[in-house]
């Protein structure tokens, strides 16, 4: 069966806190349960239950302190981890140092499709 995945484009006062009712509303409404969604073993999180894949478009335009707020555990309520709602989350990479940028701010990877040579300064 093929797989698919949700890409988070940007959006008016997109935030982390609008990212988490978008992440909830996705939960909510059964599509990170459908069989065709791409789920991977996270053992960094959840005792290495399966998360869905979800892809997040400029997510350099939060800064990463803001990210820290839901992608890291911790004991607020900010945060998606060991929820229910909890999603293996990739960030955009444009530049070399944007894999240590995301993994600081708790992604949990990062994908361009800038690879045309001279299109971005991602390597």
């Amino acid at each position: 069966m093929p797989q698919i995945c949700l890409h988070l484009e940007p959006y008016k006062n997109r935030n982390v806190s609008t990212i988490v009712s978008d992440l909830k509303y996705i939960y909510e409404k059964g599509y990170t349960s459908h069989p065709a969604y791409y789920h991977v073993s996270v053992n960094q999180y959840d005792d290495g239950k399966l998360l869905p894949v979800v892809y997040v478009y400029d997510s350099y335009i939060i800064k990463p302190s803001e990210w820290k707020k839901i992608l890291q555990p911790n004991d607020e309520e900010t945060t998606i981890r060991n929820k229910m709602y909890n999603v293996h989350m990739i960030g955009l990479l444009l530049e070399t140092n944007d894999c240590r940028i995301l993994y600081e701010s708790g992604f949990n990877g990062g994908y361009t499709y800038f690879v045309g040579h001279g299109i971005s300064k991602a390597r």
